[in-house]
């Protein structure tokens, strides 16, 4: 169960990370559109504005706290485990030196 849970999140880390470079790859042609329409005064500049200033202020909302919550989660999880298997070492090495002292 832990491995599928962290495949899940393993999972949606790369979503998330996929989404935020579409995110940023619009916003740059959405910028050089703006940018464009600017130096040729053409007539659809207002337009190309307000679509920019929208979809600046929406797409990020809802996936940037959610990567951070998932990548946390992961990160925790990752830790944990490395906690466990550092205990059971130490534990191991701890039971060979006391068999040694009883000897």
């Amino acid at each position: 169960m832990r491995k599928y849970t962290e495949e899940a999140l393993t999972g949606d880390i790369k979503l998330a990370m996929r989404m935020a470079v579409t995110v940023k790859v619009i916003k740059i042609i959405l910028a050089a559109l703006l940018v464009l329409a600017y130096l040729y005064e053409s007539s659809w500049s207002h337009e190309i504005l307000v679509i920019s200033v929208i979809i600046s202020l929406v797409l990020p909302l809802g996936f940037f706290d959610v990567f951070i919550q998932k990548l946390l989660e992961y990160n925790t999880q990752k830790l944990e485990k490395r906690q466990v298997l550092n205990a059971q070492e130490a534990n191991k090495h701890f039971e060979d030196i006391y068999a040694k002292l009883g000897k």
